[in-house]
Order: structure tokens, then sequence, then C-alpha cells
């Protein structure tokens, strides 16, 4: 775990496991990205960040972990239809599709009391591909540190299920927002490391439930903004359940 945290500064946890060619990719790709005006752009290297601390802890030796799968096939996952068979992760993306009109409502009221007419004209036009791709990398970073790193990680020390309310609390307030809302984060975290579990600790499903969770609730709205700072993400969800 001390190389996967030391990965906090870009490329070190690879020095750490001797892997010099590795930390230099890690380290330009993630300061290139970082260093764009583009928010889109700027998650992408936040999320390479995330999974490179997952790749640190992996190389020394943590597991369970999935040894001989690279960046890109693990941010492909998105793209891979056979991933909508498990139950937690169809239930999350049915949720999403559930909630979409009302929080997308929502978003569309504050983009307009704050007169970011740009950011609801891209809302209908040329950034939902462009959102696709942002969060297939989100899917892929958030999944790699919460659930592939932490999770397991202190699962180890401390048993599965207190591994798992460690990491998820971890990542609901890792998110903006209100208290009420991160522990809602945290519980849809859970359900993420029972799925990570239950699926004998492989990303695949994890990575696309989660990119579809967040495209298909909100979709290009918080990510097309240029009054948005990219300090907000990755995105934290709010959902409505009337009953």
């Amino acid at each position: 775990m001390a190389n996967g945290f030391a990965g906090f500064i870009p490329g070190l946890g690879q020095v750490t496991n001797g892997n010099y060619w590795e930390a230099l990719g890690y380290l330009t790709s993630i300061v290139g990205f970082s260093s764009q005006k583009d928010p889109k752009l700027k998650t992408v290297g936040l999320n390479i960040w995330f999974y490179s601390m997952y790749d640190a802890w992996r190389d020394a030796g943590g597991s369970p972990a999935e040894k001989n799968t690279p960046m890109l096939l693990h941010y492909a996952q998105t793209f891979n239809p056979l991933n909508i068979w498990d139950p937690i992760g169809a239930t999350l993306i049915g949720v999403a599709a559930e909630s979409r009109t009302e929080a997308r409502k929502e978003y569309y009221q504050e983009a307009k009391k704050s007169g970011d007419t740009e950011y609801i004209h891209r809302w209908h036009n040329t950034e939902m591909w462009k959102s696709t791709l942002t969060f297939a990398a989100v899917g892929m970073g958030e999944e790699a540190f919460f659930r592939g790193f932490l999770f397991t990680g202190f699962s180890r020390f401390m048993g599965t299920w207190s591994g798992a309310a460690v990491s998820s609390l971890m990542f609901g307030f890792a998110h903006v927002g209100n208290r009420q809302e991160n522990f809602g984060r945290s519980l849809i975290a859970m359900l993420f490391c029972w799925q990570y579990h239950r699926n004998n600790y492989e990303l695949g499903k994890n990575i696309f439930a989660h990119a579809w969770f967040d495209q298909i609730l909100v979709g290009p709205y918080m990510v097309s903004s240029s009054n948005k700072s990219w300090r907000k993400r990755p995105l934290g969800i709010k959902i409505t359940i009337d009953y």
C-alpha cells in the first residue's frame, strides 16, 4: 500500500517498483492532460493519476488484482456490451435512467440562473460523445483507485466489510456536495464494492456500470461548461426518488 500511496506524486509509485519508463509515461500523461484548459482533458488526467496508484499497488504485490490487464484495456471496458450482464451494474444503470429527467432539469435550471447559455447549447449538440469518453476515464480511474486499490488494500488489514465501509466513505466525501449527498454516494460505493467482490475482483463490470451511470444520468451536462471548475470533478450525483 505504501507503493500505491507513493503515487500521490505522479509516477513515484512506479519508481518505487523500479518501473522507470512506466513512471515517465504516467508522469507525462498526467501532467500533460491536467495542464490543459479543457475540463474534460483535466478530468482524464485526474483519472489516469487515480489509476496509476492502483497500478503501483498491484505491481508491488497487492492482491487480489488483475495483474496483467493494462490501463487501456480497462478503459475499453466501458464499451464492452457484455458487461451489462451483472445484476448490480444493471440496477445502478436502471436507477440512473429513472432519475435522468429530474436530474437534468435541475442542472438546466442552474445553468439558466448562471447565464451560461453556451453551456445549455452544448447539452444538445456536440458534447455527448466527448462526455462518454470522459466518463469512461472516470469509471476506469475511480474504480481502480477506490475499489481496486483502497477497498482491497484496507480489507487485508481490517476485513472485507470494514474495508468496504472505509473506502466507500472516502469515495463519498471526495466529491463536492453536502453531508447528506456524500453519504448517499458512499452507499452507492458500497454497492460497487459488493459488485467488485462478487466478480472475483475484476474491474470490467464496475468500470462499465460506473461510467454509464454517470453518462446516462447527466451526460455532457457537467463536463461541457466553461464556468465549472475542474476541481469539482469527479462528478457527484444527486438522486431523488418519489414514493
